[in-house]
Formats: C-alpha cells, structure tokens, sequence
C-alpha cells in the first residue's frame, strides 16, 4: 500500500511539474514579446588639439583640454535632441524609438555617446548620422580643438537587458519548483482525505477505566435482591 501511495505522490508531483515548466516557458515568451527588445549601439570620440594651433602651442592646449570644460561641453552638443529627427530619417524608424547619450569619461579627454533603438541596424544608422551631423558644431563649441572617432557605431549594437534564453530559463525553474511544491502538497491532501472520511462522528466511547454495561447483569443483580427480602 504504501509503494501505491508514493508511486501516486511521484505521478502527481511530476506531472504538475512537467505543467509548471511549461507554462513558465509560455509565460517568458509573452513577458518578452511585450517588452520587444532594444539595442543599443556606442561609439567614443577623442578630442585632441586641432591642427590650427603652433607646435610651440600644443603643450598649453593639452593642459587645457585635460581640464575637462572642453570635452563636456562637446558631449552636451553629441547628446542633444536636435541630432534625433535627422538620425530618425537616416535609420527610417520612428522619432519616438530613439534615445541618446552622450558623456564626457572622467579623466580623460575621451566621449562616450550611445544610441539606443528596436534593431540593430537602426541604432547603428541613428547613431552614425548623430556623429555625422554634430560633430562640426561640438567641435566649434569647445575651442580649437577636434574629435577623432577611436571606434565605429557600425557593428557595436548589443541587446539590452537578459537574453530571451535567461530569461526562458528562469521562469521554466520557477514554473517546475512552483508545479512540484503544488503536486506534493495535492498528493499529501489526497492521502488524508479518505483516512478522515472513515472516522465516525459523534460515536460515543467508553470512559477510560470503565466496561460496557452488559443488560444481564442488572438482571441479575433484581432477582437476588428480591430472594433476600423474601427471605
């Protein structure tokens, strides 16, 4: 009896985990469908001295671009909104799919600007025309100096946030531990069920210390009572 009953516990509890890991499969396509997946492409830009200015000169400008004013003016420029229609147009995705940053690294006269959209080829194309377009004017803002591309925004789009795989891969484990712990506890109401069903409700017992009174002995106990008195 006891192997039927675990044989049955096993049977529920991995049924309803096999369901669980399942539905938590289902349920990490839709949480990613709903969101849609972004991509985000980068690029860095130097700023360096510009060719206008005397050998004898150079030393000071570098002294002065490594005060910082000059690159984060420049990246204020690169990360301004103006920059998005034409990037729109150039990536052919909507305005509103868009989001740009830009920030000058700490320490160096380096500028980080990112673009962020629903493809990769969209980031790449916004971002590229972001430079193309902005990079005069940054340049011009922040004295004589100039930016030199270090990386292309072609090629460097990478998905944002957990990977759909991570993401499948976690709710599936959630979806098993959540089906097993309902089957095991489904199983353990299952074999309590019947055992409380066969107990008789309002039976009354026997007093501890004491024995059912038996009809023939109360009997008994009249007739002698009554020779006694004839006596």
């Amino acid at each position: 009896m006891t192997k039927g009953l675990l044989s049955r516990t096993w049977f529920v509890v991995s049924v309803l985990a096999l369901t669980g890991l399942m539905a938590g499969v289902v349920a990490a396509n839709v949480l990613v469908g709903r969101q849609g997946e972004r991509y985000t492409a980068s690029t860095t830009l130097a700023m360096l001295p510009g060719p206008q200015i005397p050998a004898d000169q150079v030393a000071a400008f570098w002294e002065v671009l490594g005060r910082g004013q000059a690159t984060r003016s420049a990246a204020i420029v690169l990360g301004d909104g103006r920059w998005l229609e034409g990037a729109a147009a150039a990536a052919e995705v909507p305005k509103g799919e868009l989001a740009l940053t830009s920030g000058a690294v700490v320490d160096t006269t380096l500028i980080d600007v990112t673009m962020t959209a629903n493809t990769p080829g969209g980031a790449e194309a916004a971002l590229q025309s972001v430079i193309t377009e902005g990079a005069a004017l940054a340049e011009s803002v922040s004295g004589p100096y100039r930016l030199e591309p270090i990386s292309s925004p072609a090629g460097s789009a990478q998905a944002m946030g957990p990977a759909l795989v991570q993401v499948r891969g976690a709710c599936a484990i959630a979806g098993l531990l959540i089906g097993a712990g309902a089957g095991f506890l489904l199983s353990r109401f299952a074999r309590r069920a019947p055992s409380r069903a066969g107990e008789p409700h309002g039976a009354r017992l026997p007093l501890a210390g004491t024995d059912p009174v038996d009809g023939s002995d109360v009997q008994n106990t009249h007739r002698r009572r009554a020779e006694v008195r004839i006596r």
